[in-house]
């Protein structure tokens, strides 16, 4: 899987709220180097939380396992009403 669409879904409507892209490559720390990331189904948890940056309140997350690789996407207005 290289793509990872979040969808909004509705009675009348759907559209693409965000996608996310498997990263090619990633710092190892513990080799000092670049790894490639290797080509493997991506692993999902939504969750609330704060962040290092938001820390007013808990937001929606969504974080991403790719391998040795972790992608944390926080939502902010996804609560909005059409």
């Amino acid at each position: 899987m290289e793509i990872i669409y979040i969808l909004k879904v509705r009675p009348n409507y759907h559209g693409e709220l965000f996608r996310l892209e498997r990263p090619q490559q990633y710092f190892s720390t513990r080799e000092g180097r670049m790894r490639d990331v290797k080509p493997k189904l991506p692993s999902l948890c939504w969750g609330f939380g704060h962040t290092p940056f938001f820390k007013d309140r808990s937001y929606s997350m969504l974080a991403v396992g790719w391998g040795p690789l972790i992608q944390l996407v926080v939502t902010n207005d996804l609560k909005v009403r059409d």
